[in-house]
């Protein structure tokens, strides 16, 4: 995750910190939804979270090296497909907050989120 005064920096060019978030494949857009924002809750503390105060991006190395949008249940879908191609099932998220939270206490973390989707099933 990036805070708001990395807006301007080429997204290669953000400082990042690194997460890592296990998925099944089968899992809903909103199980995701919900695993980010626990990752994004566990790093800034914040009052109140919500998805619409972030983008969210994805690539997955030598698939999708170009970042995508993941706006919807389309978008998540892509991730999935694209990971799925992928020779270990990894995909990198980056989320960049749009704007300052409303807390007195601006924290200034960025956490780079890498998501492993696992083909296994049991």
């Amino acid at each position: 995750m990036f805070p708001v005064g990395e807006n301007t920096k080429d997204l290669k060019k953000r400082c990042g910190k690194s997460v890592l978030l296990k998925l099944n494949s089968d899992h809903p857009f909103d199980t995701w939804k919900a695993q980010v924002l626990m990752k994004i809750d566990a790093t800034l503390h914040l009052d109140t979270i919500a998805f619409k105060d972030y983008e969210v991006l994805f690539s997955v190395p030598r698939v999708s090296p170009t970042p995508l949008a993941i706006t919807d249940e389309e978008g998540y879908a892509e991730l999935v497909q694209h990971t799925m191609k992928s020779k270990n099932y990894k995909a990198n998220i980056y989320i960049q907050q749009l704007r300052a939270p409303a807390v007195k206490k601006v924290h200034r973390i960025c956490l780079f989120v890498s998501v492993i989707t696992d083909q296994t099933t049991t």
